[in-house]
């Protein structure tokens, strides 16, 4: 006869806790969402988001839920939150649109200039920015 199987809790081994790939968005999605009603209540949200996110990445967070990555992007999501369509209105106009292909060329340039140079670790981010002075000396 089987043993009768046993709920055992959840560790920081189990796949949800340390999300592959792509699913770390999935996760960082549904603890932004949950946290959108406190983000309505704020006045200024976006400055708290911002000075949250530089907070955190000035250590090292666990890996669990990838909350470099969830706080990093959380001054994005609440960008997203505060815009209505009113804003993108003058980005319709022709020179907004000359002027975005201007900065996308000149992002574009500066990419290819400095991509020896710059560690590609911060574009994963898996760790907080401490580490970023240590690379570039």
């Amino acid at each position: 006869m089987n043993a009768p199987l046993i709920a055992r809790p959840a560790t920081a081994r189990d796949p949800f806790f340390d999300p592959y790939y792509l699913t770390w968005f999935l996760l960082s999605l549904f603890l932004w969402r949950l946290s959108t009603p406190v983000w309505q209540q704020l006045k200024w949200p976006l400055a708290v988001a911002v000075v949250l996110s530089l907070l955190t990445g000035l250590d090292r967070l666990p890996g669990e839920l990838a909350m470099n990555r969830t706080f990093a992007l959380l001054p994005f999501y609440v960008l997203g939150l505060m815009l209505r369509p009113e804003h993108f209105a003058w980005l319709r106009r022709p020179h907004m649109r000359l002027a975005g292909f201007c900065v996308l060329g000149l992002g574009l340039a500066v990419a290819l200039l400095t991509h020896e140079r710059v560690p590609t670790e911060w574009i994963r981010w898996r760790r907080g920015r401490c580490w970023w002075r240590r690379s570039w000396r």
